[in-house]
């Protein structure tokens, strides 16, 4: 299997992964996702080695997925289903780390804007 690079593959994995529509938040109408991310742009040294550990696993999997998919899939709703058995797979994935989806998917985002944020995951995948 090719190497790819860990920066690229945070990002690529985190699409991966089926977020659904975010819900609102009642009062001002504003996503709670955004919400929630605008409030806390810090994350703890445990979650960034958490997630350190968990990239290239989802990276793996994901990986093992695509190839899968495209061997096996003949039809739209196989892909779907082989999709969702993809999803299933890196959120345990994720869990067996400690971090949440939501908290993966935050750092995510996170260190695609923060270059330290991003430099200091790197070290940890090295």
């Amino acid at each position: 299997m090719s190497r790819f690079h860990p920066l690229h593959m945070m990002v690529f994995a985190a699409g991966l992964l089926l977020l659904g529509a975010p819900s609102t938040n009642a009062a001002d109408g504003m996503p709670k996702q955004l919400a929630q991310s605008q409030q806390s742009t810090t994350v703890s040294e445990e979650n960034i080695r958490s997630y350190a550990a968990a990239v290239p696993q989802v990276q793996e999997v994901s990986a093992e997925w695509q190839q899968r998919i495209q061997k096996e899939a003949k039809t739209q709703k196989d892909i779907e289903k082989m999709h969702q058995e993809a999803n299933q797979e890196l959120v345990q994935v994720i869990k067996t780390e400690g971090l949440s989806v939501r908290e993966y998917n935050r750092i995510t985002q996170l260190a695609a804007k923060n270059p330290d944020l991003k430099s200091k995951i790197t070290s940890y995948m090295e």
